[in-house]
């Protein structure tokens, strides 16, 4: 479930960080909005994909 949930949140990562980049080249403050938002999504997904993170961790005793 939590490989899952990281393969559906990298392609957001990267499309964050992607529109980032994008931004800085155009010198637009929001890219430290994208850019903070797009590093967030990559660590939780690699929290996630590596196993470090379990949500679900509670439900099974």
């Amino acid at each position: 479930m939590n490989i899952g949930l990281s393969l559906l949140l990298t392609p957001f990562a990267f499309v964050f960080l992607d529109f980032a980049l994008y931004l800085r080249k155009r010198k637009k403050s929001s890219s430290r909005f994208f850019l903070t938002a797009g590093a967030l999504l990559s660590v939780l997904a690699v929290l996630l994909w590596t196993g470090v993170l379990d949500p679900y961790s509670s439900y099974i005793r």
